[in-house]
This record gives structure tokens, C-alpha cells and sequence, in this order.
């Protein structure tokens, strides 16, 4: 025959295990939520490294391009030339690239190069 301690679990135990087991449960759901954060943002600057190098490129050749598709359609850029301090006949050329919804998150994508003046 068991004695009354063997019987089974208290509602106290009970309790405790199931606030033990909704804490790990809610820290999961937010450590999911926190990764796919980061993950959309990392998948956004790389889409705007990918647009700024384009503009960049277009700026070198002297084409100004358009884009209306999506996700570019969601990016502004800014496009910057500035004659090198040290030599004539150089200019730096900078493009600043950054999400219209959201100008400082993720941060602004910046590429930049030097060509030679015309």
C-alpha cells in the first residue's frame, strides 16, 4: 500500500511546473521573434548594398537609371560627388542608400569610389 506522500503531485508542484514551463515557452517565442527581426534586416541591407552598387555603377557610366519594381521601389537614394581635397583629377563619388518607410533602420547603406574627372 503507498502512503500519502507517493499519491501524486500537489497543486502547488503543479503550479510551479507550469509557470516554469510558460516561462521557457514565452522566452523561445521571443528569442524566435528577435531572430527573424534581424534576419528580415540583414536580407534589407543586403538589397540595398545590392541597389547602391547599381546606382554607383550607373553614376560611373553617366546613365541616370529608374527603378519601379519592388523591393527597390521602397529605397531612396542620395547621390553625392565631391572633388578629392589632394588632387585635380580626382572626384569622389557617393552613393547614400536608405529605406523610405524608415530612414535610420535599418542604417543607411553608404558606397563609395573615386573616378576620374571628365
Amino acid at each position: 500500500m503507498k502512503s500519502k506522500r507517493e499519491q501524486g503531485m500537489t497543486i502547488l508542484e503543479v503550479a510551479i511546473a507550469l509557470t516554469i514551463l510558460l516561462i521557457g515557452i514565452g522566452f523561445i517565442m521571443k528569442t524566435d521573434a528577435v531572430s527573424h527581426k534581424y534576419s528580415h534586416k540583414g536580407q534589407v541591407r543586403e538589397q540595398m548594398f545590392f541597389y547602391a552598387s547599381g546606382i554607383l555603377e550607373a553614376q560611373i557610366e553617366g546613365v541616370t537609371p529608374t527603378v519601379d519594381f519592388a523591393p527597390f521601389n521602397d529605397f531612396e537614394a542620395v547621390v553625392s560627388t565631391t572633388p578629392k581635397a589632394d588632387n585635380d583629377n580626382l572626384e569622389l563619388v557617393q552613393v547614400r542608400v536608405f529605406l523610405r518607410s524608415s530612414p535610420t533602420d535599418p542604417e543607411p547603406m553608404v558606397v563609395s569610389t573615386y573616378r576620374v574627372k571628365e
